[in-house]
């Protein structure tokens, strides 16, 4: 399974946001918050080595996150330019 990003609905320029748009994009940021953690559970459980992994905010569980976060994350050198 592959994860899929969220695109918010909002500008993400927090500074340059009214109080207005700040408070319903927390609002919305909390109301898409269960079913983000539950794509992230899906990801991470069907990626082989991972099949166990409990999103029960232990310790260990944080851990594993960090192992399968540094297994699908892949980076690259920037150019000058960027």
């Amino acid at each position: 399974m592959t994860y899929e990003n969220i695109q918010p609905p909002f500008t993400l320029e927090f500074f340059k946001m009214a109080k207005a748009d700040l408070r319903a994009y927390n609002e919305w940021f909390h109301k898409v918050l269960p079913e983000r953690r539950r794509v992230l559970a899906d990801a991470i459980g069907t990626t082989p080595g991972f099949g166990k992994w409990n999103a029960d905010m232990t310790p260990g569980s944080l851990a594993e996150l960090g192992r399968w976060c540094h297994a699908m994350i892949k980076s690259r050198p920037t150019s000058e330019k960027e």
